[in-house]
């Protein structure tokens, strides 16, 4: 997209490596699900899409970005495209494979930091823009809910995950641009 001057910023599908522990298989489970909601959103050419560990930005974009800080960086790449109409576009026609975290520090870890980029982006990009970048309908997420808790046991488990990382990220302090790595998802993979 970028050579054909389609847009300015892509990033490619992603694929976890396959999960040993209960956790990494819990966390797929949460990973299965919300590419498939994702990827119902906008043509899935969404914020949720530009997944930060395989982006190409235009020389066009290259010169034009500076990002503030680390925190959510992928993120605060598609609301700048957007908020300038430069555009972003899912290449859907290849993927990165990467490691899930192997405990639930480390998810908590990168979890907390979503949560909080968020508040970071609404002062710099607006409240309405943001909340409508980050909006999901409540009837196609509890559909999607169903169906997955259905089809994977083992996603009615994250969902317990998934309530204690937003109350963790409503009572931890301030990320900063530098943060503590999730360690586990940087081991290699055999």
């Amino acid at each position: 997209p970028i050579i054909k001057e389609q847009a300015n910023l892509t990033a490619s599908d992603i694929q976890q490596v396959k999960p040993n522990t209960f956790i990494e298989k819990v966390i797929f489970a949460s990973m299965e699900f919300k590419k498939k909601l994702y990827k119902d959103l906008n043509s899935g050419n969404n914020i949720y899409t530009c997944y930060g560990y395989a982006r190409a930005f235009s020389k066009k974009l290259y010169g034009k970005i500076e990002i503030p800080d680390s925190v959510g960086e992928d993120a605060y790449s598609y609301l700048f495209v957007t908020k300038k109409n430069l555009g972003f576009q899912a290449v859907n026609s290849t993927s990165i494979f990467y490691k899930l975290p192997s405990t639930l520090g480390d998810h908590s870890k990168q979890s907390v930091r979503f949560f909080h980029s968020q508040k970071r982006f609404i002062q710099e990009f607006g409240k309405d823009f943001v909340m409508n970048e980050y909006h999901i309908s409540k009837n196609h997420a509890i559909k999607s809910i169903l169906k997955t808790a259905i089809v994977n046991p083992y996603f009615l488990c994250y969902l317990f995950i998934l309530v204690d990382m937003k109350l963790k990220s409503i009572v931890a302090p301030s990320t900063k641009s530098t943060w503590a790595m999730a360690k586990t998802s940087k081991k290699g993979v055999v």
